[in-house]
């Protein structure tokens, strides 16, 4: 439609042109009045098209700006779901003894605990007993 509107006024532009140089080859009287007369009838013609057009363009840009806030909506909506699903499951998970602070909180320092046992025990394992320096192991 708005091809339409764009081929339409393309002609009438090139039949103000004719009109143009017409008006200018005339000698004022008669003839340039009728001239311009029809060059004023072909230029209103445009203005009529361009209104036209321009309406449909507006129109085009409104249906578009709803589209657009539709689609936001229904984005927002999946959004607002998906964080309502999230915020359920948390607090179904930081409910649950497995993350209770105060146990984990006991279970590092078990940890701690075993990992300091298990290097004390590392250290006496590792040390050497009164082997001289100089002994040739062939």
């Amino acid at each position: 439609m708005r091809r339409m509107f764009d081929e339409k006024i393309r002609k009438l532009d090139a039949q103000l042109v004719k009109h143009r140089e017409a008006i200018k080859k005339t000698r004022p009287g008669p003839a340039q009045e009728a001239a311009k007369k029809q060059a004023l009838r072909v230029l209103k013609h445009k203005k009529l098209y361009e209104s036209q057009r321009d309406s449909l363009y507006d129109q085009q840009f409104n249906l578009d700006q709803i589209s657009f806030t539709t689609q936001n909506m229904k984005d927002t909506t999946t959004q607002v779901q998906a964080m309502k699903a999230a915020t359920k499951e948390l607090k179904t998970a930081f409910k649950s003894k497995d993350l209770d602070i105060d146990a984990i909180e006991s279970m590092k320092d078990e940890m701690a605990d075993m990992m300091d046992m298990s290097n004390e025990i590392q250290d006496s394992l590792s040390r050497s007993y009164a082997v001289p320096d100089d002994l040739d192991e062939e």
